[in-house]
This record gives structure tokens, C-alpha cells and sequence, in this order.
């Protein structure tokens, strides 16, 4: 750690300035100012005025699963002319069918009802929205978003909306998507076929029922969510187990899983307020997030992954946890929970730190480190295999990692600040997505760092001379740079600043 303790100054410095701009949640509330959609023109007249509820009083804990900024509602211009709006008169309803190409947003809400029947749908640089009493209904239609990158295109329910998708297929460029379901919400699937892994987090009291579905992807159950899967194939289920939860369960043996239920009602199992049921449903993984505070015993299991909350302005020490690990009767060193496992095995741990909580990794093999909100990790000599995910930092969080291995994604997201330094990052470029910042210093890459949006990327690989004689010229080997969309000239500053600290470091400059 002692080689980029400049460096590492510089960026804290920077991080604590990042960290002061908050989600602009006045910009949220501007862009939900409905009287602002008055300003559309139908048939010649001006619209109704609409409900002055927010549809997107989840959106906190939308961030809290690293779904994009759903909104910040496409960069807070709802009238773009490119956005699909069904509802903004009363009883509106629109019908596509045959072949529909769209490049943007499509936003429905108040009663607004959108019909897809046997169309062929693709549909670019925007998400599917549905709030209020919006309804979505497709039968017999494919559905094809492209991305750019992984979790760039989300499905959002909320309110009291709801999707209804019969005999569909869904592509996303062969990458993961979201689906986010929350306050009472209705999802229904039957008989779909994804090309892609989904992602889907439940908030509040949403219900979900999936009936035939051959990718079906991970799902996060929290709340008090209601969801029944049957005849799915490919099934993570997540059980989110709060600080008051009280759980002492065995999870059922091999991947074919007939008649399951995880509620309160079940023995063992108290302090969750959610509910699912799995039916007739194949290659089904059983995962845990456990929230600090919790009290947690898992006997006779096999875990596909544990990813542990840190809440509330907790701190830790995360040190000599490792993936693919058998464990007779093991008490998980974590200070801030109790978590045992008995005749268990665990593939993947993971770990996801959130509002303004900090920890400290060292000496592990995880699957998945991300932060968010504000919170932060410093991390160093540890492996991250991608076995659960990648490494990201969101929000205005920060991470720091310094002499890992990393075999998946290294990512920086919203207003997020990721420093990587000497490390081994073979596989793959990291990238920055939103407004974000990835620094990149003396590592070893699979590529160079490559900035999306309004987002930042820093390169710096510079080589030392083996020898340099007193008075004489050395060329210095290597590359530094920066790549960047529009972003305030204080980031230039600081990056200069930088790069003089770590030449002068390496090559004794004094400036």
C-alpha cells in the first residue's frame, strides 16, 4: 500500500468532494412535475393535467440493487420526442403489432394500456416504464433491446401497474438486463423465452408469477413480495434476510425443486416478510443476502452464493473468506452478524456495502464487491473470480483496490469513483458508465479503460528505466491519458495533479 500513498491521498481527496454531490433529488422531483407534460399537444388541445404523485418513491431502493438510475428519467427529459407515452389522455390505449422499431423511452401510466400482439419489437436507447395504473400486455411478440454494456436496459413496475407477457421471446444483446417490480406491482410470464441472464429486484408488496420460462434468471425477494415460479428452468433465488431476521433452515437437496415455500409460516424461518413458491421448476440455486444484525444458521446445504449486506453506517473487516468452500461448523468471521453454516457448502461469497458504511477486504476469494450510496471499500491482495458478479462502485461510493486480482468486470457507475492500482485485470477493459470516474495505475489490463456517457476513464502505465545515470536523459515509457465526455474542469485539476505525484514518486521529479 505504501507504493500509492500519494496517489491514493489525491484520490480520497477527490472521492470526499464526489461524495458531497447527493442524487439530485430535485431534479427527480422536477422531471415528476406532471403539469410539465401539459405542454404535449393532442388532436390541437392541450392535455389534462395528471396525478402530482411520484410514481418513483422506490427509487432509493431501486439504487440499492445497482439498477441504472431509472430514471433519473432518462436525463430528466420527459418530453423528449423520441419517448413512447401511452396514458397521457384518460382511457388511452395503443395497439402494435407486425414490425415495430423505436429509438428511445416508453413511458406508460395513469390507465394508459399498451398492446403488443405478434409484433417484432426493437427498441433502442431507452427502458420500458410503467407507473400508476398502467398496463403493459404482449402476446406472441419478440422484443429486442440492444446494449452497449451489461444492465444498460431495465423493465420497471410500479405503483399499481402491470405486465402481462404470453409466448414471448426477449433478447438483450447477450448481455444481463433489470427487472424491477415494486410497490404492488403485477408481473405475470407465461411460456417466454429469454436469450438473456434477468435481474430482478422486488421492493415493497409487488407479486410475480412465472409459468414456463427457459433462462429464467435471479431474483431478489424482499418486502413483502409475493412470487410463485413453476415449470422454470434456470432459477437463482435470492432470500433477503433483514436485521431482524431469525433463521435457522436446511435448504432442499439437489437442483429440482417440487412444492417449495419460504415464508414466516415455514419452521425455522422468522423475521422475513416475503413469500415465494417454487413448483416444478429445474437447475434451481438457493442464495442469501444477509443484512448486518441478522442471526443466521444454515444447515445441510448447498449455497450457490451468499452475498452479505452492510447497512447503517457499518464497519468491517473482511479477511480469509473464500469461494468453493465446504464447512462442517463454521462461524462466518464477520463481527456485525451472526452467520453459521453446518455441513454447507458455498460457491460464491459476495459482498454489498451500502449508505455511508465502509470495509475493509483482505486475503480473500469473493465472487461479487460493490458499493453504494455513499459507502466505500478498501480492499487489497485478494482475488475477485466474477463467480457472483463483478466489481463496481455506485451512486457517489468509492472503491479502492490495490494489488487484487480481478477475473471479471471492473466497473464505475452514476457519480461512482473506482481506483484500481497494480493489480492483474486480465480478461476484460474497465469501463465508466453515468457521470462516473475509473482510475487505472500501473495495472495489468485486458484492455484499456473505455468511458461511456458522461462517464470518466484514467490511464496511467508507465514503465521505470532499469538504470538512469546522473545528468543524462531517460525516456519514460508508457501511457497517460484521459478519456471523457463533459465533465467539470475541478476532475482535470485533480488528475494532473495525479500523475505529477506518481512521477515524482517513480522518477523522483520534483516540480
Amino acid at each position: 500500500m505504501e507504493r500509492i500513498t500519494p496517489f491514493i491521498a489525491v484520490l480520497l481527496l477527490a472521492f470526499s468532494l464526489q461524495a458531497q454531490n447527493k442524487f439530485p433529488q430535485e431534479k427527480i422531483n422536477a422531471a415528476l412535475n406532471y403539469n410539465a407534460v401539459n405542454k404535449w399537444v393532442a388532436d390541437g388541445k392541450q392535455t389534462q393535467s395528471l396525478q402530482t404523485s411520484s410514481p418513483f418513491s422506490v427509487l432509493n431502493k431501486m439504487q440499492n440493487f445497482s439498477v441504472p438510475d431509472v430514471i433519473a428519467l432518462q436525463n430528466f427529459t420527459p418530453l423528449a420526442s423520441d419517448t413512447l407515452i401511452v396514458g397521457i389522455v384518460p382511457n388511452d390505449t395503443l395497439i402494435i403489432s407486425g414490425n415495430w422499431n423505436h429509438d428511445g423511452p416508453i413511458w406508460v401510466f395513469n390507465n394508459g394500456v399498451l398492446i403488443f400482439d405478434s409484433a417484432n419489437v426493437t427498441n433502442t436507447n431507452g427502458d420500458l416504464i410503467v407507473w400508476q395504473s398502467g398496463k403493459v400486455i404482449a402476446d406472441s411478440s419478440s422484443f429486442f433491446f440492444p446494449q452497449q454494456y451489461f444492465y444498460e436496459r431495465s423493465f420497471i413496475a410500479v405503483q399499481n401497474a402491470q405486465l402481462s407477457f404470453t409466448n414471448c421471446n426477449f433478447n438483450f444483446s447477450g448481455m444481463s438486463h433489470n427487472l424491477v417490480l415494486a410497490d404492488s406491482a403485477m408481473a405475470t410470464f407465461n411460456n417466454i423465452h429469454h436469450n438473456d441472464w434477468t435481474t430482478c429486484g422486488m421492493f415493497g408488496a409487488p407479486t410475480l408469477n412465472i409459468n414456463g420460462c427457459n433462462l429464467t434468471g435471479e431474483y431478489i425477494l424482499a418486502g413483502t413480495s409475493q412470487s410463485a415460479f413453476k415449470n422454470a428452468d434456470t432459477l437463482l433465488l435470492w432470500h433477503y434476510l433483514p436485521d431482524s431476521a431469525i433463521v435457522n433452515y436446511s435448504f432442499p437437496a439437489g437442483d429440482t425443486v417440487y412444492n417449495y415455500t419460504f415464508n414466516n409460516s415455514v419452521a425455522g424461518v422468522d423475521g422475513v416478510g416475503y413469500s415465494v413458491i417454487a413448483d416444478s421448476c429445474h437447475t434451481v440455486w438457493w442464495a442469501l443476502m444477509p443484512v448486518n444484525g441478522s442471526d443466521v444458521t444454515i444447515s445441510n446445504s448447498t449455497l450457490r452464493a451468499i452475498g452479505n449486506w452492510f447497512e447503517r453506517g457499518d464497519t468491517a473487516n473482511v479477511i480469509g473468506i473464500f469461494n468453493n468452500s465446504n464447512y462442517t461448523n463454521y462461524n462466518v468471521p464477520l463481527m456485525d452478524r451472526n452467520q453459521q453454516l453446518i455441513n454447507s457448502y458455498v460457491q460464491t461469497w459476495s459482498m454489498y456495502v451500502f449508505d455511508s458504511s465502509q470495509i475493509f477486504i483482505d486475503s480473500c476469494q469473493l465472487g461479487e464487491v460493490g458499493t453504494q450510496q455513499q459507502a466505500s471499500v478498501l480492499s487489497q491482495d485478494f482475488i475477485l473470480d466474477g463467480s457472483g458478479g463483478y466489481f463496481w462502485a455506485t451512486d457517489s461510493s468509492g472503491i479502492i483496490a490495490s494489488n487484487v486480482a480481478v477475473y471479471t468486470t471492473v466497473r464505475s457507475e452514476k457519480k461512482g469513483i473506482f481506483l484500481l492500482a497494480y493489480s492483474l485485470h486480465p480478461f476484460t477493459a474497465p469501463s465508466a458508465i453515468g457521470e462516473s470516474v475509473v482510475v487505472c495505475a500501473q495495472n495489468i489490463l485486458g484492455g484499456d479503460p473505455v468511458a461511456f456517457s458522461k462517464s470518466t476513464a484514467w490511464l496511467q502505465n508507465i514503465s521505470a528505466p532499469d538504470t538512469v545515470a546522473v545528468n543524462t536523459t531517460s525516456a519514460i515509457n508508457g501511457s497517460a491519458w484521459i478519456d471523457q465526455g463533459r465533465l467539470a474542469v475541478g476532475w482535470i485539476l485533480v488528475v494532473t495533479v495525479c500523475l505529477m505525484l506518481q512521477l515524482q514518486m517513480v522518477y523522483g521529479i520534483l516540480w
